[in-house]
């Protein structure tokens, strides 16, 4: 029995020792630090709304100005999300409005964010906290994308060429020029580049689908601003 005993009281001392690991949080900036906040680039361009991501970098540093490393530090945001360049978070990849990260060697902790639309970042680490405001295309927003067919694309005859013009407009009708237009077309069954150019200073972009299939399509500004579809479709081919 005294065995048994002493060894249950080794049993609890064991898991006394152990258990507080299980509570254990990764260290926050110190009281009285600050954390000063920056992006790259801190104004995205309209046409790369959502596909190019801004870098937000946030330096934790003591009250005397010693950089702290391994440190937490929470990033929030009102708009986007934060992924990875790999993983856009915005097309269906992993990632929310909120990335916990630890500062590297530097005292510097990083993520990368994307968005369609102007927000602010906030980085927090114990009770420091900053904050960075990402603008989207400064003044210019786009209001309206209209995609037309130059020529007839009901019943024609297979691998035809099909010419098409994209108009983009701003919320006051006004041209919106080197805005970059993408197509998103279903089935893949045209020969065009996803991309296909960047609309001129009358807001305007022609382009032209080899046809060798029915499809619907469309095209899309900035990820999110997209055009009415359209059908093409082959004589005696589509069912």
């Amino acid at each position: 029995m005294n065995n048994k005993r002493l060894l249950l009281a080794l049993l609890i001392l064991s898991l006394a020792l152990v258990s507080p690991a299980c509570n254990d949080t990764d260290p926050v900036a110190s009281s009285g630090s600050t954390i000063t906040v920056a992006a790259n680039p801190q104004n995205i361009p309209l046409p790369l709304a959502g596909l190019l991501p801004s870098t937000i970098s946030a330096i934790v540093l003591t009250s005397s100005g010693t950089r702290q490393t391994g440190v937490e530090v929470i990033f929030t945001t009102e708009n986007g999300c934060f992924g990875s360049v790999g993983n856009n978070c915005l097309f269906g990849g992993d990632g929310d409005g909120i990335e916990i990260t630890l500062t590297n060697n530097d005292g510097i902790a990083t993520v990368e964010l994307f968005t369609f639309i102007g927000t602010t970042v906030q980085a927090q680490s114990g009770s420091a906290i900053g904050t960075e405001t990402v603008t989207v295309g400064g003044a210019q927003v786009v209001g309206e994308v209209i995609l037309a067919a130059l020529e007839n694309i009901t019943n024609i005859a297979f691998d035809s060429c099909v010419d098409f013009r994209v108009t983009v407009t701003d919320t006051e009708g006004l041209p919106v020029p080197d805005a970059t237009v993408i197509l998103d077309i279903d089935p893949i069954s045209a020969v065009v580049p996803p991309v296909l150019d960047n609309t001129d200073s009358d807001g305007q972009v022609e382009f032209t689908l080899e046809v060798l299939d029915c499809f619907d399509f469309r095209v899309q500004v900035a990820g999110v601003f997209s055009s009415p579809s359209l059908r093409v479709t082959v004589l005696d081919f589509c069912p």
